[in-house]
């Protein structure tokens, strides 16, 4: 049960905020930035040709992708962000 709350709002490829916690936590991240009046950032990352490389190579191959890009983003930001 533990383990299912935890990943609860996450995607199951890659850990990170699914749309729906990205909605929700979103809007609160935006409403307490312009309180307190500090910046905000959002990062949306467009593969280019991503459907072509899983049309060659698979999607096992297509998810190793993603969640290898997932993996670095996550690495490069704090706890925080």
């Amino acid at each position: 049960y533990e383990d299912l709350l935890a990943r609860t709002g996450r995607d199951a490829l890659t850990g990170a905020y699914d749309r729906g916690r990205l909605e929700t936590a979103g809007r609160q991240t935006i409403a307490a930035a312009g309180e307190a009046a500090r910046p905000v950032s959002l990062i949306l990352i467009d593969i280019d040709n991503f459907k072509t490389f899983n049309d060659r190579l698979g999607h096992a191959a297509g998810d190793a992708v993603i969640r290898s890009i997932a993996k670095e983003v996550m690495a490069a930001v704090r706890a925080s962000d």
